[in-house]
């Protein structure tokens, strides 16, 4: 692949539903549609009611980044919620389930490397 410097079109990307995930999709910014395999970088919304089912990525760490609205991570019987303007990080092989915790979309930048 020739290495060169890009501008992505973001809104033209697919939007794709999140395995284990309800109402929950994701674009990708930056991966597999780049040939980057070190890490992923999505752009992703949780719907109103969103949620996802505990799962674990054996390998890989998560940073989420939210610009709106407000996510929940449960974990070890505990919550962690971040707002708008703050960031989640879910460091690899740590079992977790998450929540909109918003009375609205829920809209943020996930980071994943290296990408799963």
């Amino acid at each position: 692949m020739v290495k060169e410097v890009k501008v992505i079109n973001v809104t033209a990307n697919p939007a794709m539903d999140v395995a284990g995930h309800t109402n929950c999709f994701g674009k990708e910014i930056a991966g597999e549609m780049l040939g980057i395999d070190q890490y992923a970088l999505k752009y992703g919304e949780f719907g109103k009611g969103g949620v996802s089912e505990e799962h674990t990525h054996p390998v890989a760490e998560h940073v989420f980044y939210i610009l709106e609205g407000a996510l929940t991570i449960f974990t070890d019987g505990k919550e962690y919620t971040a707002n708008a303007g703050e960031a989640l990080y879910i460091p690899s092989g740590i079992p977790h389930a998450s929540a909109n915790a918003f009375d609205g979309t829920t809209k943020y930048l996930a980071l994943t490397t290296p990408p799963t």
